[in-house]
Formats: structure tokens, C-alpha cells, sequence
């Protein structure tokens, strides 16, 4: 991933940029969100990161736009 798209997209919150990818975000409770399309993808917004339960991985939303974009 080049230098100036990693900038950008360090700016971005995991919902906005979940969001821009084109996924439905679906409210769990407070401070979580799953995916409505990957309902094992979990986001904790108070700490702005990721775990896909399924595949075994997560971490920041640069990991997360790695594996997408």
C-alpha cells in the first residue's frame, strides 16, 4: 500500500471507512458494531479496531483497508 493512501486512511474511523467500502454497519451495543455482511467481523469503536472471528485476525482500520482495498 503506498505511503499517501496509508496517511488517508489512517484519518478514517472503522465505521466510516466500513462504510465507504460499501458494508452495512449493524448496531450491537455500546461501543460494538458487526458487519451485516460478515456478521463475525466485530468493531470496537472506543478503541477504533477490528476482530474478524471467523478468520482469526483484526487489529487497526489499516489492517482492515490492507486486506479490502
Amino acid at each position: 500500500m503506498k505511503k499517501s493512501r496509508i496517511e488517508h486512511v489512517k484519518k478514517y474511523s472503522m465505521l466510516s471507512l466500513v462504510e465507504d467500502l460499501g458494508f452495512t454497519l449493524v448496531y450491537e451495543s455500546f461501543n460494538y458494531y458487526h458487519l451485516e455482511e460478515h456478521d463475525s467481523l466485530k468493531i470496537r469503536v472506543n478503541i477504533n479496531r477490528f476482530y474478524w472471528y471467523s478468520k482469526g485476525f483484526g487489529e487497526t482500520r489499516l489492517h482492515y483497508a490492507r486486506h479490502w482495498v
